[in-house]
């Protein structure tokens, strides 16, 4: 077994397939930071699996397009926005001391609290949740 592994170990590519360009390109999506909340150690997790997945593909002989959307501004950034114009009273980082990341996080936790709240009311007014869902405007 000595011998077998000095061997592959001296092959540089032993374990790739070799790219046939004939075949569809894979597309993989990882992840980047959240723009609503601060950055913690798992972001760098996500990042380096979803760097390696697109890297144990490549080396099955697939041709691989890596791709993060950095800086999202997708429907999380609009429910922040609308629960800060709603519940803000102006605060901006430098009022309240926080964060610009985590001011953005407290508001887009807060219109979840309040969508929520507005959904169980129309449930309690007799609506379906489904329906209440619909009918939601918070």
């Amino acid at each position: 077994y000595t011998n077998f592994f000095n061997t592959i170990y001296s092959e540089a590519t032993f374990g790739f397939v070799s790219s046939n360009d004939d075949e569809k390109a894979v597309m993989v999506e990882y992840s980047s930071p959240n723009t609503n909340k601060p950055l913690h150690l798992g972001h760098v997790r996500n990042n380096l699996l979803g760097y390696s997945v697109a890297e144990i593909i490549k080396a099955a002989g697939k041709k691989v397009y890596k791709t993060q959307i950095i800086n999202d501004r997708g429907i999380h950034i609009c429910k922040s926005m609308l629960a800060w114009q709603k519940f803000g009273k102006g605060e901006t980082p430098d009022s309240t001391g926080l964060k610009g990341d985590k001011l953005v996080g407290n508001f887009y936790v807060k219109f979840d609290q309040e969508y929520k709240k507005e959904i169980g009311n129309l449930v309690a007014s007799g609506i379906s949740e489904e329906e209440a869902k619909k009918q939601a405007h918070f």
